[in-house]
């Protein structure tokens, strides 16, 4: 769902939002050794702020509040980034995969641009969203058997891919 605004490095998570004043609350934070599923550990540490919460499929609008964001945020956003424990900052757009063979999406001029001004990078991740009436080729029953796996959190599954 939408477009989450990622920081990751090496900090204490409380400690990075204290120490630029960020008002926003995060969706998540995790510490470096958390763990992250049933038995990865996390590399390290990060936050997670959603920017917008539009659906897969208005990418439109997420790409115009996330260009709302960086511009509003600008002098935090730059500090931040150029703090020596972030490693990575990125805005990653959820997006949806339609079922073309190909499929894009253009950047707005002004969203590429206030990113590198805030140093912040973009991340596209386009999701298979499949109807549950919608047949997968080769499924089998057993989800694992036939590489399938939940793409998002309301059970939709999709091929895994290597």
């Amino acid at each position: 769902m939408g477009c989450y605004l990622r920081i990751v490095g090496n900090f204490n998570p409380e400690e990075l939002l204290s120490d630029f004043r960020v008002d926003l609350k995060p969706a998540c934070t995790w510490k470096k050794g958390d763990l992250f599923g049933r038995s990865k550990q996390c590399e390290v540490s990060g936050l997670q702020f959603f920017i917008s919460k539009a659906p897969r499929d208005d990418y439109r609008r997420q790409f115009k509040q996330a260009t709302v964001f960086l511009s509003d945020n600008k002098a935090w956003l730059q500090a931040l980034t150029k703090d020596p424990r972030v490693e990575e900052a990125f805005l990653d757009f959820g997006l949806r995969q339609d079922s073309e063979l190909a499929y894009y999406r253009r950047l707005p001029l002004n969203l590429i641009q206030w990113s590198g001004v805030c140093g912040v990078e973009i991340e596209l991740s386009f999701y298979a969203i499949l109807e549950k009436s919608e047949e997968i080729s080769g499924t089998t029953s057993n989800p694992k058997e036939s590489g399938q796996t939940d793409l998002d959190d309301q059970g939709i599954s999709g091929p895994i891919t290597q």
